[in-house]
């Protein structure tokens, strides 16, 4: 558990064998929002990044990139607990029409509805293969409730 003292948000953070879980707790009547990078790395750059809003609670997409790795691919998929109020893409500092997009930095930026006190834990699921992968892990890789 950590406080992002910047913002006033607590970010609790937790896994299971294949599936990441993430809870942001926002301060009451702020702006609620989670930025996906794709463009940052460590000890890489991006090559080629891809993100879809598939619905209003469930994302995919992957980052390709060159550094300790010779050639990595990394597919994702991310499913909110709470539907989303927009969701805008910008490669670079441009935004990007539409709800999904390619290129070498994108970032996606999920924007929650201002009231919510919590308004995200979403789970989130890598797998080096294909973002259906992801998404498959995803289903499967939670833990019964």
């Amino acid at each position: 558990r950590v406080k992002l003292d910047d913002y006033n948000v607590d970010v609790e953070l937790t896994a299971s064998e294949r599936v990441g879980f993430h809870k942001y707790t926002f301060p009451q009547g702020e702006n609620a929002r989670i930025i996906i990078d794709l463009a940052e790395g460590i000890n890489d750059r991006s090559t080629d990044t891809y993100i879809e809003q598939i619905d209003k609670y469930t994302f995919k997409g992957y980052r390709s990139s060159e550094g300790w790795a010779k050639k990595q691919q990394v597919f994702f998929a991310i499913k909110t607990s709470i539907p989303i109020n927009n969701f805008t893409i910008y490669d670079d500092t441009k935004s990007v029409s539409g709800k999904k997009a390619n290129g070498k930095s994108l970032k996606g930026v999920i924007t929650f509805a201002q009231s919510s006190k919590i308004a995200s834990p979403p789970n989130k699921s890598i797998k080096p293969s294909t973002s259906c992968g992801a998404s498959h892990r995803y289903c499967h890789g939670l833990p019964s409730a």
